[in-house]
């Protein structure tokens, strides 16, 4: 019994030994191919430094938190073995960040036309600068900025600040919006909450002030790539605010829900279902349709809406800096406003997809879609619009 113990003991330590041996230390981290980025930036991502048990680098983990930036590529990771430790060489590329470009969407209710200057390696720190102006046949003349910055708060936490200027010219008001919030993103989820002002200011020198604090949980399981990403995408807002001249209470929940799947080389699954619950004034009610993967619906104003597409999406040309993808779809969904009754839209549609791997800017589509309610036909010419 004795001899089986020591036994078992003998072969305990050699195991402990052997893993221990193995578990060799991090050297020398070298990071290369970088020209705007700073490499701050980068062990930021790392999550591992000099002296650290080389088990805790994760090369696939790290590989996709570097394409979930969208604006770094993933080049080769090599490493040098020595006796006590392993040096590990990180290559990165760039994208072109700095991007002035024509945003329009075309569409039988609404045209947009507008210019935006993005920039999301704002001094080579990962901070993004996002100006726009342009005009909209729906809401008029309207400009923003937004600057986020990942790294100005303690604790990991991002800051979020900007706001907005809109002129109504149909029912002669001007808005003003300004929010500022800050959010902490994990692996797979992120949190977000704002502070949020609206200025409304009519010709009749009347005006309308509201307040309300969008709080967001997002659950994230995508798959990155340069171009098409797959997985599960969940995303959830409550936004709770307060009319100050009214002295009420009002709030809005919106959800949605995405999945995306590669069935065969180059053929994409993808499915996607949305809501929206909102008790708010009518001057904080937005258009949906079109924005939120909605093709066969023209904009409208909704209080509620349900919505859910089936996506088939092909890529047929990869010259190694872009993809052209086609896709056909079907949508189904409802929507109510002002306690209307609700209204049933549903129909297929078709496109084609453009999208740059050197260039950090989501893709480039044209659509068209045939809504079987109205029984016609609808074009949307989209730069800059997601995946």
């Amino acid at each position: 019994m004795v001899r089986k113990i020591l036994v078992i003991l003998f072969i305990f330590s050699a195991i402990i030994a052997f893993t221990l041996e193995e578990d060799k230390v991090i050297g020398n981290i070298t990071i290369s191919g970088l020209k705007r980025t700073r490499e701050s930036v980068i062990y930021n991502i790392l999550e591992v430094e000099e002296g650290d048990c080389f088990s805790l680098f994760h090369e696939e983990v790290f590989t996709q938190e570097i394409l979930k930036t969208g604006i770094l590529i993933p080049g080769e990771i090599t490493y040098r073995e020595y006796k006590d430790y392993i040096d590990i060489n990180i290559e990165i590329k760039e994208k072109w960040t700095f991007i002035p470009i024509p945003i329009v969407s075309l569409s039988e209710e609404n045209q947009f036309y507008g210019l935006v200057l993005l920039e999301q390696n704002f001094l080579g720190l990962r901070k993004l600068l996002f100006v726009q102006s342009g005009y909209s046949t729906l809401v008029g003349f309207s400009g923003g900025i937004i600057y986020r910055d990942m790294d100005i708060l303690p604790g990991d936490l991002y800051l979020l600040a900007g706001g907005f200027l809109s002129n109504d010219s149909d029912d002669s008001y001007l808005h003003s919006s300004g929010f500022f919030g800050v959010g902490k993103e994990f692996t797979k989820l992120k949190l977000q909450s704002q502070f949020k002002y609206d200025h409304f200011l009519f010709d009749n020198s009347r005006q309308n002030q509201f307040i309300s604090n969008p709080f967001n949980f997002t659950y994230n399981d995508l798959f990155y790539t340069s171009t098409i990403q797959t997985g599960t995408k969940f995303s959830l807002t409550l936004t709770p605010g307060w009319d100050i001249e009214g002295y009420v209470m009002f709030f809005k929940l919106n959800s949605s829900i995405s999945y995306s799947k590669e069935i065969f080389k180059n053929l994409y699954l993808s499915g996607r279902l949305s809501s929206q619950f909102l008790d708010s004034p009518t001057l904080l009610e937005g258009y949906w349709g079109g924005s939120d993967n909605s093709r066969t619906l023209v904009p409208v104003l909704s209080d509620q809406y349900t919505g859910a597409s089936v996506l088939f999406e092909y890529v047929f040309l990869d010259f190694g800096s872009a993809v052209i993808s086609s896709m056909i779809q079907y949508e189904l969904g409802g929507y109510q406003h002002d306690s209307d009754n609700w209204n049933v839209y549903t129909g297929p549609g078709a496109g084609l997809r453009l999208y740059l791997k050197k260039i950090a800017m989501p893709a480039i589509g044209f659509d068209v879609a045939y809504s079987t309610i109205n029984n016609d036909f609808l074009f949307t010419l989209t730069m800059g619009m997601k995946r």
